[in-house]
């Protein structure tokens, strides 16, 4: 059986790390994307309304 070479060990390595990468982003991604829902399914302090509404009062 043949020895593999060490840059053949590099690329298997360097196409590995790629792949675990990419999953590694992707999870991540999905993570951030749930949060981001939450977050903006969640309603305004009272506080920032009352301010939105003076603001609103104001520019009209």
């Amino acid at each position: 059986m043949k020895e593999p070479r060490p840059d053949e060990w590099r690329a298997a390595f360097a196409r590995e790390f790629q792949e675990q990468s990419a999953a590694r982003f992707e999870k991540i991604g999905k993570q951030l994307q749930f949060k981001l829902a939450r977050i903006t399914a969640e309603p305004l302090p009272a506080e920032l309304h009352e301010l939105f509404k003076k603001k609103e009062k104001a520019l009209d």
